[in-house]
């Protein structure tokens, strides 16, 4: 009677364990891809996020550009802000016209100190 009793209480432990390993299983799997998911989000709003801000510095260095040029010269310190702004516009891609506007007219600008 001992030994059924053994028996019977090492199968529905042999069970248990079996489903709670198999539970763990799929509880690593479901894990990992709710972290691929939060990680291709997470990647998404960044690239979002680039785009946006290069946008911004695409307006903000082409209106100050343009009105250094309207007016016929900058400052020192207009001029020393446009290319802080300037650099990594371009590291990050940015696009070819506030390239031109700053290599090709407005760096050749009289700075008036």
């Amino acid at each position: 009677m001992y030994d059924i009793f053994i028996s019977v209480v090492t199968t529905i432990l042999s069970g248990l364990l079996l489903f709670v390993m198999k539970d763990n299983i799929s509880m690593k799997k479901n894990n990992k891809r709710i972290k691929e998911s939060q990680r291709f989000e997470a990647h998404e709003k960044e690239k979002i996020r680039d785009e946006l801000l290069l946008g911004v510095a695409r307006v903000l260095l082409s209106d100050k550009i343009q009105g250094a040029l309207l007016r016929g010269e900058t400052t020192q310190a207009e001029y020393e802000i446009i290319e802080e702004l300037y650099k990594p516009y371009i590291e990050h891609g940015g696009n070819g016209v506030v390239k031109h506007l700053f290599e090709d007219r407005y760096h050749k600008l009289k700075v008036r100190r």
